[in-house]
């Protein structure tokens, strides 16, 4: 009889025991959900367009004032022998340029999230990131588009400032953030939001 009690009493801390860190995790995420929802939405101003775009409306730049230009003269003795002019500075090597790399823009590019996983409670989070990704890439903004095209001719918004005001703006979306040295670029050609990484620092 003894050991029965022994063998309930461990199988109940077995349960248990998972289940208050399963919940503490919840409790953890209930609040990142409550916070995100608490800050305002914005679109990133890292939303770039890709070359091939038509271009975006900008305010005509105004010329800056012209400066006067100083012309120094320099008096010389007659006869004084001429300084030898410096020799030129050697020609540096050009730096090479790696081209850019592109791929679509999905769930799981994002900073958040990205640390977490494995674990009882950080699989969890990133569970959510991913699940929050996933509903922004996969369900939110192709559903937009498809609604824009079918209202405009079915083309494609022409660049980002379109792409933007008609697409990311009527959802209120906030796109992730991204990883340092990539960024998110409309193609107005495939109607695609892509991430680009590598290339010229930006």
């Amino acid at each position: 009889m003894q050991i029965i009690q022994v063998i309930r009493k461990t199988a109940f801390a077995l349960v248990a025991i998972p289940a208050v860190m399963v919940m503490t995790g919840c409790d953890e995420i209930d609040k990142m959900n409550e916070n995100a929802g608490k800050r305002p939405v914005s679109n990133p101003a890292n939303v770039v367009d890709m070359p091939g775009n038509a271009p975006s409306t900008r305010a005509p730049a105004t010329p800056a004032p012209a400066t006067p230009q100083t012309v120094e003269i320099v008096a010389t003795q007659p006869g004084a022998a001429n300084p030898t002019p410096p020799e030129p500075a050697p020609p540096q090597p050009a730096p090479t340029i790696t081209q850019p790399t592109y791929e679509k823009a999905g769930a799981g590019q994002g900073v958040q999230g990205s640390g977490y996983g494995g674990g009882i409670i950080t699989e969890p989070v990133h569970q959510y990131f991913n699940a929050r990704d996933r509903i922004t890439f996969d369900i939110q903004i192709p559903k937009q588009l498809q609604i824009w095209k079918a209202m405009n001719n079915n083309r494609n918004p022409k660049n980002v400032e379109e792409y933007k005001k008609e697409i990311l703006d009527p959802c209120q979306i906030e796109l992730p953030e991204l990883p340092p040295g990539k960024r998110y670029v409309y193609d107005a050609k495939k109607g695609e939001l892509l991430v680009e990484s590598g290339g010229p620092a930006k």
